[in-house]
């Protein structure tokens, strides 16, 4: 019995399909819409993929700004965008087994290897680097808890 409703089921969508893909102006529009569908996704998924894409490409980026991320100097670790704009970024490593360990070398590489001066606080670490030039300053804020750390990046004007 429940053959013969399902039977029946599939024939009466099998003539709906039919009814819809001979009618041209149909079959067009949906081909069309499909097309947009995908094209959409792709675009959208690309769009996605650039503006996430920041830290695990080996640096951060501010507007015209790149600044070295935690992955370029200690490897792969997991994370979670939690804000970006132009001028902040905010990430968040979590499940870490030596959050102290991976911060301060990443606090070392910093100022050994990129010119960035360190600043004691009482919550954190603070990073900051200064161009004369161009008058930008980036601050890096780094707080540690037990299993994470977390960074926070920011430009400005001096």
């Amino acid at each position: 019995m429940r053959l013969n409703w399902f039977i029946k089921k599939v024939s009466e969508m099998l003539k709906l399909y039919k009814r819809i893909f001979t009618n041209s102006k149909y079959s067009r529009l949906i081909i069309v819409l499909f097309i947009v569908l995908i094209v959409g996704s792709n675009i959208l998924t690309s769009i996605t993929n650039a503006y996430f894409s920041g830290s695990k490409s080996g640096f951060y980026k501010l507007g015209n700004v790149t600044i070295p991320s935690v992955e370029s100097v200690v490897g792969n670790r997991e994370f979670n965008l939690i804000y970006k704009d132009r001028a902040e970024l905010r990430y968040s490593y979590t499940k870490v087994k030596n959050p102290l360990d991976d911060v301060n070398k990443y606090i070392k590489y910093l100022t050994d290897e990129c010119g960035y001066d360190i600043i004691a606080v009482s919550d954190g670490y603070r990073v900051l680097k200064e161009n004369t030039e161009t008058n930008i300053v980036i601050v890096i804020d780094i707080t540690v808890d037990k299993s994470s750390y977390e960074i926070f990046a920011r430009k400005g004007v001096s």
